[in-house]
């Protein structure tokens, strides 16, 4: 998993990482619509994102509930996870 690190929010627009946002957007969507058997197989990656206290939650989430004007950093690990449906 590539990912770019946590240095106080400057990753989300750092132009070494030009798709963070889109990426950030697009990764619970993408992720629901795969095979049963890649879910299965990625289903710990997609807990990796979702850990609200760990270095990548802060940066796609950030991204992703900004745009929808949505308050996220109290949620646990599951209320992140069930809200996107992952």
């Amino acid at each position: 998993m590539l990912l770019p690190t946590q240095t106080q929010g400057s990753s989300i627009d750092n132009p070494e990482y030009p798709l963070t946002t889109y990426a950030a957007n697009f990764f619970p969507f993408r992720f629901i619509l795969q095979e049963t058997g890649d879910a299965d197989k990625y289903q710990g990656d997609a807990h990796t994102l979702c850990s609200v206290p760990g270095p990548w939650a802060s940066i796609w989430a950030s991204v992703y509930f900004r745009q929808r004007n949505l308050r996220w950093e109290s949620w646990t690990d599951l209320a992140l996870a069930s809200y996107l449906s992952i």
